[in-house]
């Protein structure tokens, strides 16, 4: 059920490109809940890699609840599906003050906030705001 296994998150802004005119179907090598995304990129800025600070993931747990950390902070909130869309609701988190990690923080939390939809390529999760209408099938920064 693809637990104890780590695979990417990717979470992006394309642009530059006009949206396909149909709605591909995400393809997936994993599936989307209950397993460990660990980010690489927020924004399209590489996440650096965990020192002293606990990795940036996500899981999406099932029965509509999210968990994870921002790489300092614990997060926990609700999302919901809709075909390749998706909501992240009610996102929370501790608040521990860590050095070196404000922009992931905050990074992961504008990324989940603004994510509308979502698709697993290999083993990417690709999480897009809502100023495209569909996402590529291409990662968007080429990483």
């Amino acid at each position: 059920q693809g637990h104890g296994t780590t695979v990417a998150i990717m979470l992006c802004r394309p642009s530059g490109s006009p949206a396909p005119s149909t709605s591909p179907q995400p393809r997936s090598s994993r599936p989307l809940e209950k397993t460990y995304w660990k980010a690489i990129e927020l924004d399209g800025t590489p996440v650096p890699a965990a020192e002293s600070t606990r990795e940036v993931y996500i899981v999406l747990g099932g029965a509509g609840r999210v968990g994870g950390s921002d790489g300092c902070n614990r997060i926990i909130g609700g999302y919901t599906l809709s075909g390749d869309g998706i909501k992240f609701t009610a996102l929370a988190g501790t608040q521990m003050a860590c050095p070196n990690t404000a922009d992931t923080e905050r990074g992961l939390r504008k990324a989940l906030g603004g994510a509308a939809r979502w698709s697993i390529a290999g083993d990417r999760l690709e999480l897009f705001d809502a100023t495209i209408a569909t996402p590529p099938m291409v990662p968007c920064s080429g990483v």
